[in-house]
């Protein structure tokens, strides 16, 4: 702790700032079983220490219309196997199940339902699930109600007999609204038992928070972020722990065809060898930036989970193991916004989050949702606190220039 009584990094113990912030403590092993949770030397006769990949897309079978394993790709492929394998035991889940997308993820959960069915959905989620949601509810002539989950009131009167799934972003990656998932999901459970919780925690992945053990029935992601973390793999996945819900899961994977390639699944199994590492370092630097900006004279107010100053501190420390490099803030004077996002020269203005670039913009408008036009969204990536920060005081100055007379253009 510093003289002004916040705490900063130790680098010879960095992870326990987060439990002295009030996070939960780490998971043991979480590292460990990411590096060697997929190697079936045995299965493959191999001594690799690197998963195989296998590119298969048919399989031979001894006994026609008898498999005793693989029959086609489609339907099962030892590569993605061992992935969703891994998946499962890094979310300490019964089952993992992966899909082409983030969104293809979301397609088989919405599919699970029937005409007539209905989903309520927290009105603070990412814009492209809240366009799928749109469209496919009202293609399938399912109905769809979104509600501010904050207000429980507001979520009784939208739980109706026909409501089936109840699905919310948290943190959300849009203005950082953290919900409270055992408390959501015990009041949905005790008064809709029927009804499942569905959590998108893609901005956390299994390393910082698994929803699973605080009441959820099942969580999403959109894989090629934080998890992948590499800008090069599109892919979701779903953990579950209900035998029912992950066999009609499984069934849409294969029977709707939206199955990652064993090439992406090989790529994404690698890069899990990386995560806590990435994760940890995407940690550290976008708190000393949040707190960085906090101090400065034009920035309103900013919004990182692992702030005392965020409204729902208290919720995120109670259900996660700290945060990751997705945060938000406001400039005092919105009519700055623009000038400050193109004075950027290391900062990125891209599509996704997640990766090892860092990126800056301004909130997605949502249709039918109030969003601050003087909101802007951030992505810490994996580059230097340092140089990070130079570059947001010189585009909050107007500069062109570091301090020290050095371009900051990379590109």
């Amino acid at each position: 702790m510093n003289s002004n009584g916040e705490y900063e990094f130790d680098d010879q113990n960095e992870s326990s700032l987060w439990e002295k912030l009030g996070f939960l403590k780490k998971s043991r092993s979480f590292a460990t079983k990411s590096i060697h949770m997929d190697r079936k030397f045995e299965e493959f006769e191999s001594s690799s220490t690197l998963s195989l990949i296998n590119l298969t897309s048919t399989y031979k079978l001894f006994e026609a219309h008898n498999p005793t394993s693989y029959q086609y790709s489609r339907f099962g492929n030892p590569t993605r196997n061992n992935l969703e394998k891994c998946l499962a035991s890094l979310e300490n889940s019964k089952y993992a199940v992966t899909y082409a997308s983030g969104l293809g993820a979301q397609t088989a959960i919405i599919s699970t339902l029937k005409k007539g069915e209905k989903i309520v959905v927290d009105f603070d989620m990412n814009f492209d699930s809240i366009r799928l949601f749109k469209n496919f509810t009202g293609n399938m002539a399912m109905e769809l109600e979104f509600v501010d989950f904050s207000d429980l009131d507001a979520l009784k009167n939208a739980l109706k007999e026909n409501t089936k799934l109840v699905w919310m972003e948290t943190p959300s990656s849009r203005t950082m609204k953290v919900l409270d998932i055992r408390k959501i999901s015990d009041f949905v459970h005790e008064n809709l038992p029927t009804a499942r919780v569905v959590v998108d925690n893609t901005i956390l992945s299994s390393y910082l928070q698994r929803p699973l053990e605080f009441g959820a029935d099942v969580v999403v992601y959109s894989i090629n972020k934080y998890v992948h973390g590499y800008s090069d793999v599109v892919m979701g996945s779903i953990a579950v722990n209900d035998d029912k819900v992950h066999e009609k899961l499984k069934y849409h994977q294969g029977a709707m065809g939206i199955i990652p390639s064993p090439f992406d699944c090989y790529m994404v199994n690698k890069s899990l060898k990386t995560l806590s590492l990435r994760m940890d370092h995407h940690m550290k630097v976008s708190y000393k930036i949040a707190k960085w900006l906090e101090k400065q004279p034009q920035i309103e107010v900013v919004l990182h989970p692992a702030l005392q100053s965020h409204p729902k501190h208290d919720v995120a420390c109670q259900q996660s193991h700290g945060h990751s490099g997705v945060f938000a803030f406001k400039l005092k004077n919105p009519e700055n916004v623009e000038n400050f996002l193109k004075n950027l020269k290391i900062f990125l203005k891209v599509e996704s989050i997640g990766g090892f670039e860092s990126f800056m913009r301004r909130a997605e408008k949502v249709e039918g949702i109030e969003v601050d036009g003087n909101l802007i969204n951030v992505s810490i990536g994996l580059e230097d606190a340092d140089d990070l920060i130079e570059d947001i005081q010189q585009a909050l100055d107007g500069r062109s220039e570091g301090s020290n007379g050095d371009k900051l253009e990379f590109y």
